[in-house]
């Protein structure tokens, strides 16, 4: 009998390899002969330019952040379909020492379907597992999410997330930092052209700046040279939310007074509408369908408690005994930023400010105290405002001229992505 001898291990290692790597490639459910797995990417954060730092602002600080969770599924022969991405957390993950494959990627993989007929794609930021079900903590704070899918032609998709604070305040004036910005705007020698209204701004680093996304197309697209992206899947994040901001500019008044406020408070310009309160919740649905259809739709919560005619108080957050104003006719400055789920008053009605301030002239143990009748807060000369609306942010600029409060300036509205970056450096998810 002959013996087969081997000189070298080499050969029976390589056979090993071989087998190993044959029983790796076999294709499972979703997952066809072809072996490609289907990437994600967030290849912009339009709109997302934010003047608070508390905020994701764009792509690179998005990628900071870390993660966002993808709802998916495919249709491969009407009426079937499959879903593919159920709550999947995908990360932004370092792959090299040099940050040359930096990438967005989940686990377990999934495989293009080229036989399926159409892909369809939502998701949100940040992620959460929390699912919200009957069995769900009550108490809980955390976001939580739903999702569900209704059969039909069209069929529908949606996921909601629940939970999410009315109001946050991302960032306010803190007395410390104002002191500073004083010292330095009274200088001879200060430029206003520097000064930036942030520069006393104390950043909320809980605060949760929610955003969605949608794609869907067929799998030719992409997997074909008609996507930019090769077998991935490009999903542009939105805002949700909105930005709702207070600031204050002196322009002249007697030399020896300071004046501080004391409070802002938002009510209805008619007794029968009604403005969320600070501690509420809301819902927040993206329903997602054939041919690109998207629709969101913002429900509070059922635990909200909506009193007619109620008054929203946004403000003090505990500076003592408000927030200064500076005396400078060539600055202004934040009094205080809150993200805002949306909201619009009934009919007729408007959205109006109370402001609260103290006059302290010198000499005087007790500063004179002022509550101001209601502004209605306008978009124009003509315009109120009645709706605080997603992706937008509302500016409000209290003047006080010749020793009191006389003008609010037009609530100026802008898209995020409308407006200059100031020294971000926190990311809060």
């Amino acid at each position: 009998m002959k013996k087969l001898t081997f000189c070298s291990p080499f050969p029976i290692i390589l056979l090993l390899v071989l087998l190993v790597f044959v029983s790796c490639r076999k294709p499972g459910t979703d997952e066809p002969a072809e072996d490609v797995a289907i990437g994600m990417m967030s290849s912009s954060v339009a709109g997302r330019t934010s003047s608070t730092r508390a905020i994701i602002n764009n792509l690179e600080a998005f990628k900071t952040q870390g993660n966002f969770g993808v709802f998916g599924w495919k249709e491969a022969a009407s009426p079937y379909s499959l879903l593919v991405f159920d709550n999947v957390k995908v990360e932004w993950k370092d792959t090299d020492s040099d940050g040359t494959a930096d990438a967005w990627q989940y686990d377990p993989l999934r495989y293009w379907d080229k036989a399926a007929y159409r892909y369809y794609y939502g998701a949100y930021a940040p992620y959460t597992t929390k699912e919200e079900t009957s069995s769900a903590d009550p108490a809980d704070t955390d976001i939580h999410y739903a999702y569900s899918e209704t059969s039909g032609t069209p069929a529908t998709r949606s996921f909601t997330l629940s939970r999410i604070p009315q109001w946050q305040l991302a960032d306010h004036c803190d007395a410390t930092k104002l002191a500073t910005v004083e010292t330095a705007v009274n200088d001879p020698s200060f430029d206003p052209s520097t000064h930036s209204p942030y520069a006393c701004a104390e950043t909320n680093t809980s605060v949760v700046d929610v955003t969605t996304a949608y794609s869907h197309n067929t799998p030719t697209f992409y997997t074909t040279q008609q996507n930019a992206m090769n077998y991935f899947v490009q999903l542009d994040f939105r805002h949700i939310l909105a930005q709702m901001e207070f600031r204050v500019k002196f322009k002249s008044g007697p030399n020896n007074v300071k004046y501080y406020i004391t409070g802002l408070e938002l009510k209805s310009g008619a007794a029968s509408s009604e403005i969320p309160l600070v501690g509420e919740k809301f819902a927040h649905t993206y329903t997602f369908e054939q041919d690109g259809v998207t629709d969101d739709s913002f429900v509070p919560a059922a635990s909200n408690t909506l009193v007619t005619g109620t008054t929203t108080s946004l403000y003090p957050t505990g500076e003592t005994p408000g927030v200064k104003v500076i005396r400078n006719k060539d600055i202004e400055h934040l009094i205080c930023c809150y993200l805002v789920a949306p909201f619009t008053v009934a009919s007729g009605s408007s959205i109006d400010l109370v402001v609260h301030y103290t006059a302290q002239a010198v000499g005087l143990t007790e500063p004179e105290a002022v509550t101001t009748e209601p502004f209605s807060l306008k978009l124009d000369a003509s315009t109120l405002l009645t709706a605080i609306e997603a992706g937008k942010k509302y500016t409000t600029t209290i003047v006080f001229d010749k020793g009191q409060l006389i003008d609010l300036l037009d609530v100026a509205i802008s898209n995020w992505a409308d407006v200059a970056n100031n020294d971000h450096d926190v990311y809060n998810w």
